[in-house]
């Protein structure tokens, strides 16, 4: 294997983007994340830092990339053509508001000038303004010109927080606002000579309900506006009076998450989103009896997680869940059918069998999952409920998925019925942190949060190693099988003999290592961790090699090509990275993940990298090829 000695120094221009082909996940927590697009063909959703377009007939998707942290919510215009999406950021800085041309999927506007959080935004009907609506630390409501991208007037929206910003219905003048305890109406209107304007309120009296407001609905007409209640209900409010209604009398268990309305010939129709995963279809008469409660319930559907989304074109709707799930629903009788499902926890761990690009196997919180990395639909979902599963390993044969979970188990299951196999009881002390599996595949080795490494066979320990005082966050072992590596976070790394259980080697750095793998001619090692640098090992003496600044945060996680041309890189820096492995430089990077990368494989065909991170999602990127390193 070649090895320059010097270091390579990186510029961040010559860093070409990778190419992503396809994402798994939802970010549920969005509030009206979920877009049905008015074509009646695309739904549009956040996934980290990326804008997801689905097409729903044959599954392909867009992605718009222009955020550098998680979306926080997301707007369609009336006419389908544009899209706002707002997002969050650290305290004391700016959070920006992208528009988008969803025709030419480019980026229209960057606008800047709320502060940590994008709380809500929507299109005027006209598609002439939007409105932004600062978080907690903010809440200001403002109004922008959308052709030109330049704000038009703003204020302050309230003595509380704020959470949600609707326009009516028919007029692009015309807002209403809803949060902690108050609902208020506004009047815009714009100077004569297009700069500056007027933005007055009116608050609603909303007598002795006192409420905290999470979702409004104005009806067709713009008679009423409904706004749906941390506690449960929905009030009716009168738009032209500014005047407290009604209010239902059903409770939406965990609060109501979403609305939408539709009119027919002697109803407004309410379409309830709750947070007990309950969707319910409301009737409110416009002329109800004397003595007759005005909102009447007429039917509901039980979904998985809560309801956070629900958007209608015509007669159909689609609805978001905080559980990953996306479903399509007839807006009348409310039948539904699951159309997407992801992970709604962080994702731990992935693993491809050998072998074989077209399959994967994601760990997370309560479960496992098969995916086809193909048409990116889940295949297999195997449920222990209420633990953390940390980490997985794959027979060679693959005729087992072997997962470590916090509770200190190993637990085996088939890959096509998912049922359980065998369970090996008290494998560690504490939880299971790291597996692997000898390319024989008649061993498992384990390591655990209590610092030890342990070889089993046929659910029998075979051997205990105890010289780790912190956490094991990686086993490898040599092809051979006469080697295993453990990797700890007290920034120590240990090379066992495995058929002897004796130390034969270790390094030591002042990091917490959080990953090691093996070059595949075994001569040399890779590791990196909290220290954000990638180091080269030698695996025979364990001396340092090379060092390389691999992050602006720790790196959680590395793989190595088959032909050891190339290495992975993902960490809490949330960007994905392709190294030259001889060379030592950056050759591509990927950025989508609004959470940290915990983990990183290369596909067995070399055509694509999974990466997984904390915010749930699974990211599916194009692996450069090696030629394009030639004229570095």
């Amino acid at each position: 294997m070649k090895m320059s000695e010097e270091k390579y120094e990186t510029e961040e221009d010559a860093i070409a983007p990778m190419r992503l082909r396809g994402v798994m996940g939802f970010d549920g927590g969005v509030p009206n994340g979920l877009i049905y697009h008015p074509d009646g063909e695309h739904v549009v959703f956040p996934l980290g830092s990326t804008v997801v377009i689905k097409n729903i007939t044959d599954n392909s998707q867009v992605f718009l990339r222009g955020h550098n942290d998680k979306v926080s919510c997301c707007a369609l215009s009336k006419c389908g053509r544009y899209l706002a999406s707002g997002q969050k950021t650290h305290i004391g800085f700016k959070a920006d508001v992208i528009v988008w041309d969803v025709e030419t999927k480019s980026l229209i506007h960057r606008l800047s000038l709320h502060k940590v959080l994008i709380q809500d935004l929507c299109f005027s009907p006209d598609g002439t303004y939007l409105a932004t609506l600062g978080g907690r630390d903010d809440n200001k409501l403002v109004i922008w010109d959308r052709e030109s991208g330049t704000p038009i007037r703003g204020e302050s929206a309230g003595s509380d927080a704020t959470n949600t910003v609707r326009f009516f219905n028919n007029s692009s003048n015309h807002l209403v606002t809803g949060g902690n305890y108050a609902l208020q109406i506004w009047n815009f209107e714009r100077s004569a000579h297009g700069h500056g304007g007027k933005l007055v309120h009116t608050k609603v009296a909303l007598g002795s309900v006192k409420r905290v407001i999470s979702c409004l609905a104005c009806d067709e007409s713009d008679q009423f506006v409904y706004a749906g209640t941390t506690s449960g209900d929905v009030l009716k409010v009168s738009l032209s009076a500014a005047k407290f209604r009604s209010a239902s009398k059903a409770k939406f268990a965990k609060g109501v998450r979403c609305l939408t309305t539709y009119s027919t010939d002697r109803a407004t129709r309410i379409i309830v989103g709750a947070g007990d995963g309950t969707l319910v279809l409301v009737a409110d008469p416009f002329a109800p009896r004397k003595g007759k409660a005005g909102m009447i319930q007429l039917r509901d559907r039980k979904l998985s997680g809560g309801v956070t989304s629900v958007s209608k074109v015509g007669g159909r709707m689609y609805c978001g869940t905080d559980a990953g799930n996306l479903y399509s629903c007839d807006a009348n009788s409310l039948e539904v059918e699951l159309r997407g499902t992801s992970h709604s926890h962080s994702v731990t761990d992935v693993q491809f069998p050998a072998g074989c690009s077209d399959l994967f196997v994601t760990s997370s919180y309560g479960d496992l999952r098969l995916w086809n990395a193909h048409t990116r639909h889940e295949l297999l979902r195997i449920k222990v409920p209420n633990l953390w599963c940390n980490c997985i390993a794959l027979t060679p044969d693959g005729a087992s998925i072997i997962s470590g979970w916090e509770d200190g188990k190993i637990r085996a299951f088939g890959p096509e019925s998912g049922k359980l196999q065998y369970v090996i009881t008290d494998a560690h002390q504490k939880a299971v942190t790291a597996l692997a599996i000898t390319n024989s595949g008649s061993h498992i080795v384990s390591g655990g949060d209590d610092g030890r490494v342990r070889i089993w066979h046929r659910g029998k320990m075979i051997a205990s190693l105890k010289e780790h005082k912190d956490s094991v966050t990686s086993i490898k072992i040599r092809a051979d099988d006469n080697e295993v590596i453990s990797a700890s976070a007290d920034g120590s790394c240990i090379i066992w003999d495995f058929h002897r259980h004796v130390r034969l080697n270790a390094f030591f750095e002042s990091t917490m290592f959080k990953d090691v793998v093996y070059h595949p001619d075994e001569s040399q090692l890779l590791t990196a961790g909290s220290d954000r640098k990638v180091t080269y090992w030698d695996a025979t003496d364990a001396n340092v090699i090379r060092v390389l600044e691999g992050s602006s945060d720790e790196i959680n996680a590395l793989d190595v090509d088959p032909e050891g041309l190339r290495f992975v890189s993902g960490g809490n820096d949330k960007i994905v990275k392709v190294w030259h492995y001889d060379e030592g430089y950056t050759m591509a990077s990927g950025e989508g993940h609004s959470g940290g990368v915990n983990a990183i494989k290369i596909s067995p065909d070399q055509s694509t990298v999974v990466s997984v991170g904390s915010e749930g999602a699974c990211f599916i990127w194009e692996m450069p090829a090696p030629e394009a390193t030639s004229g570095k």
